[in-house]
């Protein structure tokens, strides 16, 4: 299979069918390399060609876009013939709507192997941002999108850019779910920002492959942001000092913040809850009822963020350290911060103690029967 011109937009049928293989006929990533700003067209085209082949299989999804050009996950090829068609049918329509360029198999980029590998739960600091209510009531069905005022989604990810600046050169970014590398560290804050507001997710991570060291930060639907600092050779008060840093740097913004122990790579809220157990919740009762995020916690954590009406439900918290960061946001710390993080996993005693402090204050199943989310 060689590439052949279909219009304006041609077929690399050699790179495009290697990618397949290579991905054992499954899911794989396709480019279309181009200079062309069509955003608009390219999905239109890509819903078009799903729509021609419907009950066919083929299906197109997951649009990013990297420095190359647009990015897309495709699927469900019964054969060569089968995928041949379906992107000469693709370029033909790309070529329709005026588009250049060629379409070939993506290259995903891939964390340094040591972050990939098995690692204990590391402290990471889970945020939400506060959302634009007409936003949470735009989006029927929960489809997740980012729901975050743009003002604070440029804030946001001017703050991830230089929060993760220490943690090396070597740079992969997150449009959508496609990783791809840059050289440039400008680019981070825009792609952040851009990938977040179209498809609702986004991330970057840093590394220095001979310190083995990394800080990376995950974009999620509804304004859920993760962030983690990894170190081999500095102490777990260094990693807690770096994440109380990002945490208390856009107040004005935050809805709460905390550091709970969680698997390395964890992406948005999804992974509360996988190393460290919640309070008699399960994180799906958090993802369906943000609405209550405003005046509950998931659980008492050593350090965190929290609004006034937040405190206003606790039982006591005399034997805490609170300090207030303005815009009615307060830093919520233990007294004592390695019974918290200076261990794989608290003691059930030292969290015990915690929510009984915390109180009211803290997300319960009957909080969430009695206050269901609003119909949009």
């Amino acid at each position: 299979m060689t590439a052949t011109d279909e219009g304006r937009v041609r077929v690399d049928f050699r790179s495009v069918g290697g990618a397949w293989q290579t991905a054992q006929r499954l899911d794989f990533w396709v480019l279309l390399r181009t200079k062309d700003n069509a955003g608009d067209a390219f999905r239109q085209a890509i819903d078009d060609a799903n729509e021609l082949d419907s009950g066919n299989g083929a299906f197109a999804e997951l649009d990013a876009q990297s420095p190359d050009g647009y990015v897309f996950l495709v699927s469900g090829f019964a054969d060569d013939k089968h995928l041949n068609t379906w992107f000469a049918n693709l370029a033909g329509r790309l070529s329709a709507r005026g588009l250049r360029g060629v379409l070939e198999g993506a290259h995903a980029a891939s964390s340094p192997a040591w972050i990939a590998a098995d690692h204990a739960p590391t402290p990471t600091l889970f945020l939400s941002w506060t959302r634009d209510p007409r936003a949470v009531a735009s989006d029927v069905g929960n489809m997740g999108t980012w729901q975050v005022p743009d003002a604070a989604t440029h804030a946001i990810a001017r703050h991830i850019a230089e929060w993760t600046e220490p943690g090396g050169d070597r740079i992969i970014l997150y449009d959508s779910t496609f990783p791809f590398a840059v050289s440039h560290s400008e680019s981070i804050a825009d792609t952040l920002g851009s990938s977040v507001t179209r498809s609702g997710m986004s991330a970057v991570v840093r590394s220095q492959q001979d310190q083995r060291r990394a800080r990376m930060a995950s974009l999620a639907p509804g304004g859920e942001t993760v962030m983690q600092a990894l170190d081999e050779n500095a102490t777990w008060q260094d990693q807690i000092s770096a994440l109380r840093a990002a945490m208390t740097a856009l107040p004005h913004y935050l809805e709460q913040a905390f550091i709970r122990p969680a698997a390395v790579r964890s992406i948005g809220w999804l992974h509360i809850a996988t190393s460290q157990k919640l309070n008699g919740l399960r994180e799906y009762d958090l993802r369906y009822n943000r609405h209550l995020l405003g005046d509950y916690v998931p659980d008492a954590h050593g350090i965190q963020v929290l609004t006034t009406d937040h405190l206003r439900r606790a039982r006591d918290l005399s034997s805490w350290r609170i300090s207030s960061l303005g815009v009615s946001r307060h830093l919520v710390e233990a007294e004592e911060l390695e019974p918290w993080y200076g261990v794989t996993l608290p003691e059930l005693d030292v969290v015990a103690r915690a929510r009984h402090d915390f109180g009211e204050m803290i997300l319960t199943k009957e909080v969430i029967a009695a206050n269901p989310p609003p119909r949009n």
